[in-house]
């Protein structure tokens, strides 16, 4: 049996670890309320829906809170540039060390994907790595907020013609969630044209192919993808 000494254990990195996943689950739910508040609100363009979501976060100010500090300017900019580009290398650096974990509900599955941000092929994996009879699971009820389009750039950047059957399984469990469309009708232009573009590979692909049964599955999702010819 294996021992484990407790000396040897990184502590301050496993606390910080658990910080992280649930302050993305805090944002998780905090940006799903504000999604559903945005519905029913009626918003009239997709920007004022993303402008409600990204505030989310935002409390008003109390009569005893006050601003203590004014805005300062850097004074050396390309310092302080150069700094967040350096910070920004070593995340994602980092990021792409971090190994894939298989999600086993919703939650898991925002927590993994947001874990994985900078490293957008290691996304790909997981959605790759992921059963489809889990996958099924975890969206069923609702695909959460932003994901959707996240998961189709994903997959038109990583495309990969040995996996079009796994991307069309994707596809078709994504369709069946119960809030399939709406999320659908809130995909930005350029998720709305990379999602086009995944089809065009797609179809290129089935086209060349002689089963039947893929090719008639994939109509129907262009359909429900509202892909026009």
């Amino acid at each position: 049996m294996t021992s484990y000494d407790a000396d040897n254990l990184d502590f301050k990195s496993l606390d910080k670890e658990l910080k992280t996943a649930v302050e993305l689950d805090e944002k998780y739910w905090r940006e799903n309320d504000a999604k559903f508040r945005a519905v029913r609100q009626k918003v009239a363009s997709y920007e004022e829906f993303r402008d409600i979501v990204e505030a989310s976060h935002l409390k008003p100010l109390g009569k005893e809170d006050k601003i203590q500090e004014k805005f300062k300017q850097p004074w050396n900019t390309i310092a302080t540039s150069c700094n967040s580009q350096q910070a920004a290398t070593t995340c994602e650096k980092t990021e792409t060390q971090v190994p894939i974990k298989i999600p086993k509900t919703s939650h898991e599955f925002v927590r993994e994907w947001c874990r994985h941000k900078n490293s957008k092929q290691s996304q790909y994996e997981m959605l790759m790595l992921i059963t489809t009879e889990q996958l099924a699971v975890q969206f069923k009820t609702e695909i959460p907020n932003g994901l959707l389009g996240e998961i189709l750039c994903v997959l038109e950047e990583y495309y990969s013609k040995e996996n079009y059957l796994a991307i069309i399984e994707i596809l078709d469990i994504l369709s069946q969630s119960s809030r399939f469309s709406l999320c659908l009708q809130f995909m930005n232009a350029n998720e709305l044209k990379e999602c086009h573009n995944l089809f065009k590979k797609l179809s290129s692909d089935i086209s060349q192919k002689d089963d039947i049964e893929s090719k008639e599955r994939f109509q129907v999702l262009k359909k429900k993808y509202s892909i026009d010819e």
